[in-house]
This record gives structure tokens, sequence and C-alpha cells, in this order.
């Protein structure tokens, strides 16, 4: 039996990559594991110098709320994510940090939207 299939209620997960620095991206079993955590809440990816990119595959964890990473300067792009999902990057490359403020754009909108209805 799969180790994930038993961690189904897990909420957090945190791929830390300090000290493996020749990791550019997950093993297509670690990306599958992925898919079979649907109470995951936070993923975070921090620490890896050179991982080209997060999962393609996001946007079907659908219990996902926020997803943080931190220190990936070689990540210059991201999946499709549901619109009510929370972003967080900081230290990353200039592309992202670029991708991540057109996130930002329409999420505060949208924001500002419900505040002027309320």
């Amino acid at each position: 039996m799969s180790l994930c299939k038993q961690l189904t209620s897990l909420q957090y997960l945190e791929f830390r990559g300090e000290g493996i620095s020749s990791m550019v991206k997950l093993t297509d079993e670690q990306e599958r594991a992925l898919q079979l955590l649907n109470s995951l809440q936070l993923l975070r990816f921090s620490d890896f110098p050179n991982l080209l990119s997060v999962p393609a595959n996001l946007r079907s964890l659908v219990s996902l709320k926020a997803v943080d990473i931190f220190s990936c300067p070689s990540i210059s792009g991201l999946p499709e994510m549901a619109t009510t999902c929370r972003l967080y990057v900081s230290d990353c490359s200039e592309e992202l940090s670029s991708r991540y403020e057109e996130w930002q754009q329409p999420r505060e909108m949208m924001e500002d939207e419900t505040l002027n209805v309320n």
C-alpha cells in the first residue's frame, strides 16, 4: 500500500531542498503520490536552487488553499491553480516574482469588490 494512501488527512506538506542542489523536478512517482493527498491545504517548496518547476497538476488538489515558494531561483513559471488558492513567493527568480505579481492583481480586485458589496 502506498504511503500517501495512508496519509489522506495530511494538510501540510513541505518539500525542502536544503543540501539537494541536483534536484530539478519532482519524480513522476512523487507527482502521482501528491495527487493522493486529498486533504492537503498548504504546499511549500523551499531552498531548491535548481528546481525548474512545481507540479503541473496542482489544480487537481481540491483542498489546496495555499502554495508557498521560497528560495527557488530557477523556477520561472507557475501551473494553473484555482483562483481561491493563496500564493506566496519569496527570494525566487525575477520571472516568477513577476508572475506572482500578476497572480495577485486579479485577487486584490476581487477582494476590493467583495468589500464594496458589504
